[in-house]
């Protein structure tokens, strides 16, 4: 499970073309492309966040922990 910043909301998920409005079981899949609602005051830590996401993604792969 993904431990988002506080006061951030994901909102859709696009992946290959169709829109997916997740739910608390909905797991994210490489290239999904991902909308996110933020407290302004939060912004700058979800940028963080995905950026670090992103290059553990990069250089380990999509990882399913389950």
């Amino acid at each position: 499970q993904i431990k988002w910043p506080p006061n951030t909301l994901v909102v859709s998920v696009n992946r290959g073309g169709e829109t997916i409005f997740p739910r608390a079981d909905t797991r994210l899949e490489a290239d999904d492309r991902v909308m996110v609602m933020a407290d302004p005051a939060s912004e700058q830590a979800l940028r963080t966040f995905l950026e670090g996401s992103q290059q553990f993604l990069s250089e380990f792969g999509d990882v399913d922990k389950t």
